[in-house]
């Protein structure tokens, strides 16, 4: 029998009042389901209640200066868990909150990820024409130690 694939994720966040809606929850709860450690990546400041929800779902909760560049919570977040930490999991999940859902339940991408044998995968829509986008992009650790350690 083979392990289950243990995953760490950082997942993105940035609203102007710092409020963590009940859509976002609903995805740290899900993705809960699937991932070891969660990390929120919080641009800017949240409130004392997002920060309490948040804690229900999430490992850390990591706060950044307010930034226009998407991906550097991603890149904050691996500095804070650090490479040895980091070596620790198969996979490395990066998701951010522009998108509603999940609106299928996550275990049917995470099942097929597993059999398929994919370094790195993510959850589109047929609108985008399969371009990868950085609000949802799984790595596998042969790839993320290659892109980012």
């Amino acid at each position: 029998m083979t392990q289950p694939t243990k995953r760490i994720a950082i997942y993105s966040f940035s609203d102007p009042d710092g409020i963590v809606d009940d859509y976002v929850l609903y995805q740290l709860q899900e993705l809960r389901k699937h991932a070891e450690t969660i990390l929120f990546a919080a641009v800017g400041d949240i409130t004392s209640q997002s920060k309490e929800a948040v804690a229900k779902s999430a490992n850390h909760i990591l706060q950044i200066d307010k930034t226009e560049a998407e991906l550097i919570p991603y890149q904050k977040g691996i500095e804070f868990l650090g490479q040895n930490t980091l070596m620790q999991y198969d996979e490395l999940v990066l998701m951010n909150d522009s998108m509603y859902g999940p609106v299928y339940p996550l275990e049917e991408a995470f099942s097929w990820a597993e059999t398929s044998g994919a370094d790195f995968w993510g959850i589109i829509t047929m609108e985008m024409k399969f371009s990868l986008q950085s609000r949802n992009i799984i790595l596998s650790q042969s790839t993320f130690l290659i892109v980012f350690l």
